[in-house]
């Protein structure tokens, strides 16, 4: 049936509309309006010149993702492109020779779609920035990118701008002023020259997946207050601090206070399901990261390279959490009842089913609390590269399907019970006796382990 409506599709669309196959070739009309291509060898002059006669062409859209282009777009082609008036939809994602646009664009008024993706292009010319109707700008992984141009606030009916992978390093003046936007997955902060985080402040309708980075250079409170991102109906957020390798922490450099204040008011909206936190410097995190009436949708949480954090938030009871990860905090010592949720009566970590713990260089001791209620439903547990990790772990995880403990040659511990465990992963864990396996269940029936790795172990 499929197959069917697709050709009676292009029956009826004759040759307004052309799907170019690689394995099927077909005659391209001058007529054309819509014009996409399926296939992964390189695009010939020749191929661009054919397309670029319709000059009635509307779209002009590829549709291989991970493929790139190694053919040469030059100054002709970027030419002929420009005499595409009434083109809505263009994609030249792929094409790694793409530096620049050469000529004058301004013409293309009613452009409303633009995917450079993957490009290597370096910079956009003052009249890209007149592209009045243009609503989404894909710039994903042009990796040579590393400013948007000054006038970019004049793009006022931009509604998506893609910059994953991008180096830039500053946003444009007068972000506020594109209050259509509704996904923008970067922001960089800059020490001056561009927009401050209060720009967000105006961007009402933004959703989806927002990374902040260069979170160290932020100085006023106030100007981060109106971010305003508790009104943001985001689901992904990624808080990012970046320093220079080597650097030491100490009160010259880095006040630590001033980075826990700025945590403390980045309170999110409570339709967040994932948060990541990288290299916060402060000594420890916000009381609201614990907080189920604020986070009551998080799903996946992860703590990357807090160095100085010494102690963990109540993290246990967040009703949605399902997965945490906890690396290069090496600063915890312990991990205590806090960690559960302060004593309080709620089972801990009742949705968890994955936990990781990696390179925690002075991490020595986990305390368990409420044992036999905790994690419930944990079927994942890592504990990497933990050296001076002695005790202890859950006697009983009934749902644990895969344990992974590496690097953890102080760890004297019985290994968790568990009637579902499938896989078991030990490497360098000296101390712990291989004859307590976790494969017996309630009722000593052994159960049959799908996958099990023994390297420098006890006996």
């Amino acid at each position: 049936m499929h197959d069917l409506m697709n050709d009676l599709a292009k029956s009826v669309m004759g040759k307004f509309c052309v799907q170019l196959d690689v394995h099927r070739p077909q005659e391209i009309s001058t007529k054309a309006r819509y014009f996409s291509y399926i296939g992964k060898e390189n695009k010939n002059l020749e191929f661009f010149e054919k397309v670029f006669k319709c000059n009635q062409l509307r779209s002009f859209i590829q549709w291989d993702e991970a493929f790139f282009y190694s053919f040469c777009i030059n100054d002709n082609i970027i030419s002929k492109l420009s005499h595409l008036k009434y083109i809505r939809q263009l994609s030249l994602r792929g094409y790694q020779t793409f530096v620049e646009f050469s000529v004058d664009i301004s013409n293309l008024k009613y452009l409303h779609y633009l995917d450079l993706s993957g490009t290597s292009i370096q910079s956009f010319p003052f009249s890209m920035c007149l592209l009045i109707n243009l609503q989404t700008l894909k710039l994903r992984n042009c990796h040579h990118l590393t400013k948007l141009p000054s006038n970019f606030h004049k793009l006022i009916d931009l509604r998506h701008l893609d910059l994953d992978g991008c180096r830039i390093q500053k946003m444009p003046k007068y972000m506020g002023k594109l209050n259509h936007l509704q996904t923008m997955n970067k922001f960089v902060v800059a020490k001056k020259g561009g927009s401050s985080l209060k720009e967000l402040g105006a961007l009402n309708h933004l959703r989806g997946t927002l990374t902040i980075s260069n979170m160290q250079l932020i100085n006023d409170l106030t100007e981060l207050r109106g971010a305003n991102l508790k009104e943001k109906l985001l689901d992904k957020l990624n808080l990012q601090w970046h320093w220079q390798d080597g650097y030491k922490f100490n009160h010259r450099h880095v006040d630590a206070q001033h980075e826990e204040n700025i945590l403390e008011v980045l309170v999110p909206n409570h339709s967040v399901k994932e948060l990541i936190v990288e290299r916060y410097r402060g000594t420890k995190f916000p009381n609201w990261l614990g907080d189920s009436h604020i986070l009551p949708n998080l799903m996946s949480l992860s703590f990357s390279f807090c160095t100085n954090c010494v102690y963990l938030p109540p993290l246990g009871q967040l009703p949605s959490l399902q997965k945490l990860r906890i690396e290069g905090l090496k600063g915890i010592r312990m991990i205590g009842r806090e960690f559960y949720g302060n004593g309080s009566s709620n089972a801990p970590f009742r949705c968890l089913s994955y936990l990781r713990f990696d390179d925690m260089g002075k991490w020595e001791l986990w305390n368990i609390c409420q044992e036999d209620e905790s994690f419930p439903c944990l079927q994942e547990l890592h504990i990497l590269n933990c050296p001076r990790l002695t005790k202890s772990l859950l006697p009983h995880l009934p749902s644990l399907r895969r344990l992974v403990i590496i690097g953890c040659g102080k760890l004297e511990t019985t290994l968790p019970k568990s009637s579902c465990m499938e896989d078991l992963y030990l490497s360098g864990c000296q101390k712990i006796a291989v004859k307590d396996m976790p494969t017996w269940s309630s009722t000593d029936v052994l159960q049959p382990l799908h996958d099990l790795t023994l390297n420098d172990c006890a006996q």
